[in-house]
C-alpha cells in the first residue's frame, strides 16, 4: 500500500511476476474498514459502490494506516468543499514576496519574461502586501 496526498495505491507482484497496481482516489472513496485476525489484517476498501479488500497486511499496520488515510480522506474532502472563489487567499509574508520577486528577476534575466510581464507579476505581488 502506497498513500499520497491525492490517492491509495495498491501494488502487488503476484507468484508469476505480474504486476497488479490499483488506484483509489480519495474523492471515490466513501469508508475504509480494517479487520485483523491473528497473524494479519485486512482493508476494505468502499469506492464509487463497490469494495474492494487487500488483505495479508501485517496485523500491527492495519489500524495505523487506516487511521492515517482516514485523515487524509477528510482533508482532501475538506479541500474540495472550499470552492477556489469563495476561499480567501492568505496575505503573503514578506519573505514569501521578496522568494517570489526574486524568482520573477530570474525569469526575467532568462527571457523567459518579458519586461511587462515582470512588471506586472512584480505589481501583483506588491499590491498583495
Amino acid at each position: 500500500l502506497v498513500a499520497t496526498d491525492r490517492r491509495m495505491l495498491f501494488v502487488d507482484k503476484g507468484l508469476l511476476g505480474q504486476l497488479k497496481v490499483e488506484d483509489f482516489p480519495y474523492d471515490k472513496i466513501s469508508s475504509l474498514e480494517s479487520n485483523r485476525g491473528i497473524l494479519a489484517g485486512s482493508i476494505v476498501i468502499h469506492i464509487s459502490g463497490n469494495w474492494e479488500c487487500i488483505d495479508r497486511i501485517p496485523k500491527g499496520q492495519v489500524d495505523a494506516f487506516v487511521a492515517a488515510q482516514r485523515q487524509k480522506i477528510a482533508l482532501w474532502k475538506n479541500k474540495a468543499e472550499v470552492s477556489p472563489r469563495t476561499s480567501q487567499q492568505p496575505t503573503p509574508s514578506r519573505g514569501s514576496v521578496i522568494d517570489e520577486l526574486e524568482r520573477l528577476g530570474k525569469l526575467h534575466q532568462q527571457g523567459i519574461l518579458t519586461q511587462n510581464e515582470f512588471e506586472q507579476a512584480k505589481a501583483r505581488l506588491i499590491k498583495g502586501l
